[in-house]
């Protein structure tokens, strides 16, 4: 095979980035008694989008199960993560070099996706690496299967010269971290003054007050306009001072199942019931919780363990016709006072 044979790609699911050859190659590679983990091929092709493309593979030591004399076997995954399609024509060329080895090769996630597999299973990626590849080269990209999981990465260096290396037994595989983006502001609507927003939003989970011992959260009178998260949240939120926010209840998606279009659902989230409160940090509270009280939970009709909304309340001046106040302090004061009023400035709302 030291010169340009003609084959055809066969997806099959392999999952690995080996191929299989036709039987009749097969026997011709194994008669120097040629160990499989020796063998490197070089596969070229021209196709209308590249003038032509390159890639460098390992032999898994099977033949392929097609009875074609020219069928070479190809996980599809794989296959298309260098360029190839099903059926294709390519020249496939044993690739006689003695190849360096290499000991390191740097490499980076296709995607976010990818990075976070990588990292719940960077313990098996120097293995998965040595078992489904054998040969690198720079820009490759290539197809783990790492626990069930598939991910991509591209090849950066391969610390060699030459235009593809072999991998050694003991190759260390250095990982370049690719985070997923997140953005400045969530694109969530926040109605307040009468003005929709854009605006920073976060969940908190209700924790209630019976899971904190009763001298790490004593009850105060403040405590109708208070809630009490976590330090750690707090930081992660980022209050300016005085730290307020707009609270709301989260609606659960299954409550939403009859409404089928989504200006609805959005109407419905957006009418919810929602406070203005201050914000203190305890560190009896389990992180990623709040804790409300009584009045708050029932203003909100939020159950335990329910999702809260917190936002910044991004309150703009602007010309009020009529403030409706109503007490939520006490279950026995359900009369609501309407005033008019002319101010362009509130300081104080709960709504």
């Amino acid at each position: 095979m030291s010169q340009q044979l003609h084959a055809i790609v066969s997806f099959v699911p392999l999952s690995t980035c080996f191929v299989n050859l036709p039987f009749k190659w097969t026997q011709y590679l194994s008669e120097p008694n040629q160990l499989p983990q020796n063998v490197i091929l070089e596969l070229s092709w021209h196709d209308a989008k590249i003038a032509q493309g390159k890639a460098y593979v390992g032999w898994s030591g099977l033949s392929s199960k097609v009875d074609h004399s020219e069928t070479i076997e190809i996980d599809p995954q794989f296959g298309e993560a260098i360029g190839l399609h099903n059926g294709q024509k390519i020249y496939v060329k044993h690739f006689s070099d003695i190849l360096p080895e290499t000991s390191i090769v740097v490499v980076e996630p296709i995607s976010s996706d990818d990075w976070e597999i990588i990292e719940r299973n960077d313990k098996y990626l120097e293995d998965c690496f040595i078992r489904q590849q054998r040969v690198v080269y720079p820009n490759e990209v290539i197809v783990l299967w790492i626990n069930s999981n598939v991910t991509r990465i591209k090849i950066i260096n391969i610390n060699t010269k030459g235009p593809c290396a072999k991998l050694s037994e003991g190759v260390q595989i250095s990982v370049a971290p690719k985070l997923r983006k997140t953005k400045n502001s969530a694109e969530i609507k926040d109605i307040a003054s009468n003005g929709i927003f854009n605006a920073r939003v976060y969940c908190l989970r209700v924790l209630p007050r019976a899971f904190l011992s009763s001298d790490l959260l004593q009850p105060n009178a403040n405590d109708f306009c208070t809630v009490y998260i976590h330090p750690s949240d707090l930081t992660r939120i980022g209050l300016p001072n005085p730290k307020i926010v707009r609270v709301s209840k989260v609606q659960p998606p299954y409550q939403n199942k009859e409404t089928e279009d989504k200006s609805d659902n959005d109407a419905r989230n957006n009418s919810l019931p929602a406070l203005y409160v201050k914000v203190l940090e305890k560190g009896c509270v389990v992180p990623g919780h709040i804790v409300l009280c009584e009045s708050i939970m029932d203003a909100l009709d939020v159950q335990k363990f329910d999702i809260i909304r917190l936002a910044p309340p991004h309150i703009q001046s602007t010309s009020l016709t009529h403030i409706i106040i109503r007490c939520i302090s006490s279950p026995f004061q359900s009369a609501s006072l309407k005033l008019h009023s002319n101010a362009r400035f509130v300081n104080t709302i709960i709504v």
